[in-house]
């Protein structure tokens, strides 16, 4: 019996750590998947200055 109570615990406990390892690595994935779309725009708005500032100039110049 005591060694059903400790295999039931020891699967128990298990369970809990896989549990809070899946967790850690979706906060993990999702950390990353931010980091590399906040990258990404901040690339394409740095590529695309030149370009607004051409069109902002252009529309100051019009006034």
């Amino acid at each position: 019996m005591r060694a059903q109570r400790l295999n039931g615990r020891h699967w128990n406990a298990w369970a809990e750590s896989w549990r809070l390892e899946r967790l850690v690595c979706k906060k993990r994935s999702v950390f990353l998947g931010i980091s590399t779309l906040s990258q990404r725009l901040t690339r394409t708005i740095g590529e695309q200055k030149p370009v607004l500032m051409a069109m902002l100039c252009a529309e100051l110049a019009e006034d």
